[in-house]
């Protein structure tokens, strides 16, 4: 790499709109095959890259910790709910069910109003479980170049997620993490992809 500093311009959170910048200073150990290797606080640090400036980080520190941190190519201007208009299809991870874990889903994002989510019983007919999600409230990060968030009620249950939007081969894809409002704060985590 040009530099061994990686900088976080602006971090953010589905309850705070800046949490500030950070620098993550790092010496790489091997760099081959589009993957960047290097240990840093005692933590073991793999990078994925994408040709088109996209990243997925892996860092791990045995069994005590394991976190993904998906990097999307820069946007320049911020991203208003009309670009985000399309139907995907999309994968979701759910720490909360109780049964599967991982499901389809469709996602009907309209230019605006509110957009609809539901998990699909048969992706061959998209045949639908019956139970949609709302989102409403879809609202950019002032100065995030494609942060956004928004609300999501499930029945009587309301939460915050916090999403990014980015284009890749003229395909809109949306990627969106939030935390269930139990007292587990179970993760929830989708990624969607333009028809």
């Amino acid at each position: 790499p040009a530099t061994s500093t990686a900088t976080i311009n602006k971090l953010s959170a589905t309850t705070a709109a800046s949490l500030g910048s950070q620098n993550i200073s790092f010496n790489y150990t091997t760099c081959a095959n589009s993957t960047l290797s290097f240990a840093s606080g005692g933590d073991t640090v793999d990078m994925y890259f994408t040709s088109n400036g996209g990243a997925l980080v892996h860092s791990y520190a045995g069994s005590t910790h394991n976190k993904v941190i998906f990097g999307a190519p820069k946007r320049t201007p911020e991203v208003a709910q009309s670009e985000l208009a399309a139907t995907y299809s999309a994968i979701v991870f759910d720490a909360t069910s109780s049964t599967d874990k991982v499901v389809p889903a469709i996602l009907t994002m309209p230019s605006s109003g509110n957009a609809t989510a539901d998990k699909i019983t048969d992706v061959e007919t998209d045949a639908k479980t019956g139970d949609a999600v709302t989102g409403s409230a879809i609202t950019p990060i002032s100065g995030s170049s494609g942060l956004f968030t928004a609300t999501v009620t499930a029945g009587s249950d309301t939460g915050r997620i916090s999403c990014t939007y980015f284009v890749v081969s003229s395909q809109k894809v949306i990627a969106c993490n939030g935390y269930g409002k139990d007292a587990t704060k179970k993760p929830f985590f989708f990624l969607a992809r333009s028809r």
